[in-house]
């Protein structure tokens, strides 16, 4: 096999490995799977633990003083992105993490 014969190849095979279109990448309205619970007890049965699924990430933005808090809004609406979750310190804020936590169970059961 010759030089030429080897780029010939290499080529052929690169056309078959590319793809024939540009993939299509479109948000979705965001729909939280599973069974959802609109309240579950707590230790103590006298009161409720939120359930934080219910809550909508994409009309949450957790920045401390931001410059264009309706913008990034609009930004966000548009993708399921994790955006603009805030930090405490070096760390997400703990209802982003606990957030993050639940999604993370949900799509491994």
């Amino acid at each position: 096999m010759d030089k030429e014969e080897l780029k010939t190849l290499i080529a052929q095979m690169l056309r078959e490995m590319a793809p024939t279109q540009e993939p299509q990448v479109k948000a979705s309205e965001y729909k939280p799977s599973g069974v959802e619970q609109t309240r579950s007890y707590s230790s103590n049965q006298d009161s409720f633990v939120e359930d934080i699924s219910e809550i909508d990430l994409r009309n949450l933005y957790l920045v401390e003083n931001p410059a264009d808090r309706d913008g990034f809004l609009r930004l966000k609406r548009k993708t399921p992105a994790r955006l603009g979750v805030g930090r405490a310190g070096p760390r997400y804020l703990t209802m982003t993490q606990l957030r993050f936590r639940a999604d993370h169970a949900a799509a491994q059961d």
